[in-house]
């Protein structure tokens, strides 16, 4: 079966939620990372939310930020934003996690963004901090827009720091030493922009590959050796 009749006979047996195109086109291009390549040949995307809540089950989605990692070094220029509108009510807690106040953005619809935001997922590894909130708050849009989950496997920089100390038992270490902020603390980054998604995903950025060079010198040379 090619794919155009792949297409109209998922449409005819799915009437009521039919997959949207973009998804589709991102099913189609999506290719898996060379696992035996090396780090510096692989293009990573790293990924940022913001949510007007703690539980990517039913939280809102409010922005989105990424940043494009190739060859160890990425253009700040090229950095996506995306702006979702913000109808959820928020408490204390959340705006002062999150920095959730609306800033008067322009934003864009969850399809929009969702269809601006795949293509740059065609060929790229994710990678976020506490990456897996990010996918999961992600995937339950795509849900709700008919479409099936990401297909892109996940790098966690918390996990990836915690394995740069103790390779050998990473969990055993404190979450506390391995949020965003004491990481940037440890690594000079300065924590401007912080509490937006472009601005997270920017700092994450900048620790993913500060940490990755660290690797490379350690001899984990490989993208399959950051799983």
């Amino acid at each position: 079966m090619n794919w155009n009749n792949f297409v109209s006979f998922w449409r005819k047996t799915n009437p009521v939620h039919p997959v949207p195109d973009y998804y589709l086109h991102y099913q189609k291009n999506y290719s898996k990372p060379n696992w035996s390549g090396r780090i510096i040949d692989q293009k990573f995307l790293v990924l940022d939310t913001e949510s007007g809540g703690l539980d990517p089950k039913k939280s809102s989605l409010l922005s989105i930020g990424a940043v494009t990692v190739s060859q160890m070094g990425f253009h700040a220029d090229e950095a996506i934003v995306l702006h979702l509108p913000n109808n959820a009510p928020q408490n204390q807690e959340e705006v002062a996690i999150h920095g959730l106040v609306q800033n008067g953005s322009k934003t864009i619809s969850i399809s929009t963004a969702l269809e601006l935001l795949l293509p740059h997922l065609y060929d790229s590894i994710l990678v976020g901090h506490n990456i897996l909130f990010d996918v999961a708050l992600i995937n339950r849009y795509l849900k709700m827009e008919g479409a099936a989950p990401l297909l892109n496997p996940c790098l966690d920089t918390a996990h990836l720091a915690r394995r740069f100390d103790n390779p050998i038992d990473p969990g055993s270490l404190h979450s506390r030493d391995y949020t965003l902020d004491a990481l940037c603390q440890r690594f000079g980054i300065e924590t401007f922009g912080r509490h937006t998604a472009e601005g997270d995903a920017y700092i994450t950025a900048l620790i993913f590959i500060m940490l990755t060079q660290r690797l490379i010198e350690k001899g984990i040379t490989t993208t399959g050796q950051l799983r």
